[in-house]
């Protein structure tokens, strides 16, 4: 499971199932790095970065819009997790495998102090769906 993963990070808290207008967000990562959406490809066998469905990326990148535009305030950064060891970027959606989301995020530079992690989480944990600005 990669939520209890995210939360053992210094300054890093996940949500799942983040409910939103258009579906549930699986996974919403929030810390020092910033905030990311990450929805999770069912693909198997070995694939290639050009090989992941433009449905699954258009749909990452959709989800993280609208938390960004809705929810937080502020830049939301879609990943899409997949399974089989894929490292890239597509149509605005960073591809990553699975296991290995918390390694990345771990090393990313730091954005947000903590009064801003946790000022990110009340709008995702209470906000209603209505547009909200940057503090």
């Amino acid at each position: 499971m990669l939520a209890p993963r995210i939360d053992a990070l210094p300054g890093w808290r996940s949500l799942s199932d983040v409910e939103t207008a258009i579906g549930l967000v699986p996974l919403v990562a929030v810390g020092p790095a910033g905030v990311f959406a990450v929805d999770v490809a069912t693909m198997a066998g070995s694939w290639e970065l050009a090989d992941v469905p433009e449905r699954s990326l258009i749909h990452a990148w959709a989800q993280a819009k609208h938390l960004e535009r809705r929810r937080v305030g502020s830049e939301v950064t879609p990943v899409l997790a997949v399974p089989n060891g894929l490292y890239g970027r597509r149509r605005g959606v960073r591809v990553l495998p699975l296991e290995q989301i918390d390694a990345w995020l771990a090393q990313l530079p730091a954005a947000l102090d903590a009064e801003q992690v946790a000022l990110v989480l009340s709008r995702l944990q209470n906000a209603p769906q209505t547009l909200l600005l940057a503090a």
